[in-house]
Formats: C-alpha cells, structure tokens, sequence
C-alpha cells in the first residue's frame, strides 16, 4: 500500500469529487442543448431567415442531431454512471466515517475493495463523458 497516495486521496481527491460533482449534473443536465447544431444555425448566416421557417429548421436538424449522434443514448449512460459513482462514493465515505479514529493502515483492508469499486465507476463515467461531442458540429 503506497500510504501517501492513500492519504492524499482521502484529502484532495474525495473532497474533489464533491466539489465537482454539480459539474458533471450541469454536463449531463445541458449537453443535448448546448452542443446541438441549432446552436449554431442561430448564430450564422441562416439567422437573418425569418420566423417560422428559422425555428422549423433549428428544430429538424436539432432531432436529426440527436438521433444520429445517440444523444439520448449518452446522456442516459452518463447520468447512470454518475448516479452509480455517487453511489460508490457514499458506501466509500460511510466506511471511512466509521472508521475514522483508526490509522489508515488499520482500516485499508477493509476499504480496499470500495476504493477499487470507486476507481472502476469512475472510469466507467469518464468513458461515458468521452463519448460526448465536444464541439458543436453539423449532423
């Protein structure tokens, strides 16, 4: 067991996840609006074209975006991963809590496991994420 590494996790990588955890809820929450192509068919030539026709075509290929691109499908798998990574986090920071007066070396076989667990889902989430467009981008 590499003490210090263990130790700064439980000092600055779990109080991180707490932090950002509202930003991972706002990306999954806001990204089929804010990465769709009807961004930017507000912002280009097209905008000059007028009402309904203008908000007709926003919406066509905003539907045709998501459904090309599976967005439904990626948000659904992101929001998963990250409720299953608050999961896992809360079952790690439980044991922790009911360990707390012992030293680290005491308690790591019995967290080991829900550290491993916490590595696993996290990574599962960060290939949710990965998945996301990152850019806005015509179908």
């Amino acid at each position: 067991m590499d003490e210090e590494l263990e130790r700064s996790f439980l000092t600055q990588v779990l109080p991180q996840w707490e932090a950002q955890n509202p930003v991972a809820l706002a990306l999954v929450g806001e990204y089929s609006n804010e990465l769709s192509p009807r961004n930017w068919i507000r912002q280009g030539p097209l905008r000059a074209c007028e009402e309904p026709g203008l908000s007709f075509v926003a919406e066509l290929i905003h539907q045709l975006w998501l459904f090309r691109r599976q967005v439904p499908l990626k948000v659904q798998l992101a929001r998963r991963r990250l409720q299953e990574a608050n999961r896992v986090y809360d079952d790690l920071l439980k044991a922790l809590r009911e360990h707390d007066a012992q030293p680290l070396e005491q308690i790591w076989p019995i967290i080991q496991r829900r550290f491993g667990r916490f590595e696993t889902v996290c990574r599962r989430l960060i290939d949710a994420f990965s998945d996301f467009d990152r850019e806005v981008s015509l179908i």
